[in-house]
């Protein structure tokens, strides 16, 4: 098992954001995180990267993780796709040679290699959203963490973003949270979901 999650809880003050919260993830599955703004997906993340504590319950995960998170605060928007990686692989000790390979590799499947020298800021929302994507591959993680990832992709993309997801997960015996609060795209009718009120 990757990721095992028992009876976990949060509240900020008086407010309980999540309550006994208990399910599993192991290698090649995917598992939707559904709800409305508010219900609790990005602090189930955020507690499961260990950007901060649970108030009750226990977690673990089996290997390295990697978070994509909802905001775009944690790029440098003036530097280019590039440098960011750079940047990222370096706090996390890959070596610049590897770094540069997969990265390009990565951003030819996603379509992003025209933009690989581009300042962030200057790309689209949803290229942004790709780029994150990249990033979190670049750490070859057994657990990945794709908070409302889906949302600003155009709609003619997402299944084919969805399916690139699938097939990684898969070929890399890795597992995947994603959370989202649309259900609406058929691609994702078959897909198992835990959904938070």
């Amino acid at each position: 098992m990757i990721l095992e999650v028992n009876q976990l809880g949060k509240h900020f003050g008086q407010k309980k954001v999540i309550d006994d919260i208990t399910f599993s993830l192991n290698k090649g599955e995917l598992l939707l995180l559904a709800g409305e703004n508010g219900s609790g997906k990005s602090t189930l993340m955020r507690i499961i990267a260990g950007l901060i504590t649970q108030d009750k319950g226990t977690f673990s995960v089996e290997g390295k993780l990697s978070l994509s998170p909802a905001s775009e605060h944690d790029f440098f928007p003036n530097a280019t796709m590039k440098e960011n990686l750079i940047f990222f692989a370096g706090l996390h000790k890959i070596k610049n040679n590897s770094t540069s390979e997969k990265a390009k590799a990565l951003c030819s499947d996603l379509n992003l290699t025209a933009m690989f020298e581009k300042p962030f800021q200057e790309l689209s929302t949803g290229n942004k959203k790709k780029f994150s994507l990249v990033r979190s591959l670049l750490l070859s993680p057994k657990l990945l963490l794709l908070d409302e990832f889906l949302g600003p992709i155009d709609q003619e993309t997402r299944p084919q973003i969805f399916k690139y997801i699938q097939d990684w997960i898969i070929k890399n015996d890795a597992c995947a949270l994603m959370s989202t609060h649309s259900l609406q795209d058929n691609y994702l009718s078959d897909i198992p979901k835990l959904f938070l009120k």
